[in-house]
């Protein structure tokens, strides 16, 4: 005989259950391994870029021009601080040794420029 409706039906929705947690756990694995190979590449990638920089100076100039231009964040700039070129402009422009972008900056002072205002307003007496 064979089993009741119901009994089917529990079995396949447990077996469905089972086989959802196996895809999710390959999926987890698949995305793990691919994150560890990106990185991988990045630091294999990395070190051919430095290695060139130090034999081919036309290269080097243009990686630190790009290097300057691309990363913005203060965090990563100091990280590469010895790869960033050091010219004189860059010294006296706060916004330029900061890596900010002009957009950014305007934004930051009509920013700075609101809040002052309404603290003014706010302070009177």
């Amino acid at each position: 005989m064979s089993k009741p409706l119901n009994d089917r039906t529990a079995q396949l929705k447990e077996c469905k259950g089972k086989l959802a947690a196996k895809l999710n756990a390959l999926e987890s694995k698949a995305k793990k391994e691919n994150r560890k190979r990106g990185t991988r590449r990045k630091i294999i990638v990395g070190g051919a870029v430095l290695a060139h920089m130090q034999k081919d100076h036309a290269f080097a100039s243009s990686l630190r021009d790009l290097l300057a231009r691309s990363v913005g964040r203060m965090m990563d700039r100091e990280v590469i601080a010895d790869l960033l070129p050091a010219t004189p402009a860059q010294a006296s422009n706060p916004e330029q040794r900061h890596g900010l972008r002009p957009l950014v900056v305007c934004r930051i002072r009509a920013v700075l420029i609101v809040i002052g205002s309404r603290q003014a307003s706010c302070c009177r007496f």
